[in-house]
């Protein structure tokens, strides 16, 4: 019981951790006003203006659009525009493996199932998001993505030729580990993040490459791209916050009890 109380007093320790965090993501999200493309590059050239050059600017923004791009990018597997995107193909199979039972003390032949990723790519590029003043730069590296997920299939039969996967015009050449234990089927996976989609950004505006571009915060703060709105998010986040709270009161508690009775008895 001691070792049990132990755990889940740590448990609650880390629960506590999680609410702060998402305490500080829904302060974020909640209080940063939300600024039009129109009032973001006119403070930029107030700025530069003022002092005669750019890289001034440097502030936590929130913007509400639509993703625009003039260079998008075309998903691996769905085909989809977009911006971002992330494929991936898991092979499943079965695999035999011996076990000692502890009270038999017979060994045992068993079969587990297992799973290894034999293809994963992912690309991005910058994009606009566009309002009805304008548009402004968003570079997505380092953000939290909020992704769609367009494919999630598991497919039991694979077309291609020797060594090779073909599954609706996505082919790509399967590796030579792939051919461990009895192959059950290939799971495709992908997320995008489309274009012409409406978008919710908080992240930083600054103008220090001598452009306007929205990104992530170059020392701390948050940097959110996702496809949910302010208030569902904003829903999420109090919701995390209040579902943290009765789990670390209620490990903390569970733990110290169990972590008393179990000093107690021999």
């Amino acid at each position: 019981m001691l070792i049990a109380g132990i755990v889940l007093v740590v448990v609650a320790v880390v629960l506590f951790f999680v609410r702060r965090s998402q305490q500080a993501r829904l302060l974020d999200v909640r209080f940063t006003q939300t600024s039009t493309a129109k009032d973001l590059m006119e403070l930029a050239k107030s700025v530069q203006e003022g002092v005669g050059h750019a890289g001034g600017v440097r502030q936590q923004v929130e913007l509400k659009g639509t993703i625009q791009s003039e260079t998008e990018l075309v998903s691996e597997i769905a085909k989809l525009p977009c911006v971002y995107y992330r494929a991936d193909v898991t092979r499943e199979y079965e695999e035999t493996y011996t076990e000692t039972n502890p009270q038999t003390k017979q060994i045992e032949r068993k079969t587990r199932r297992l799973s290894e990723v034999v293809s994963s790519n992912s690309r991005m590029v910058n994009f606009y998001v566009q309002d009805a003043t304008g548009k402004v730069l968003v570079n997505p590296n380092g953000a939290e993505l909020g992704r769609e997920t367009v494919v999630d299939r598991f497919e039991t039969q694979r077309s291609g030729g020797p060594g090779s996967i073909d599954f609706e015009g996505f082919h790509f050449t399967l590796p030579d580990s792939s051919g461990r234990g009895g192959t059950l089927g290939y799971r495709f996976h992908e997320e995008i993040l489309p274009v012409g989609r409406p978008v919710y950004i908080l992240g930083e505006a600054s103008d220090a490459s001598g452009q306007l571009i929205v990104q992530k915060p170059a020392e701390k703060g948050r940097f959110i791209i996702s496809l949910k709105s302010e208030e569902e998010l904003v829903r999420a986040a109090s919701a995390a916050v209040q579902w943290t709270l009765y789990g670390a009161i209620l490990c903390g508690i569970a733990g110290v009890v169990l972590a008393v009775i179990g000093l107690i008895r021999p």
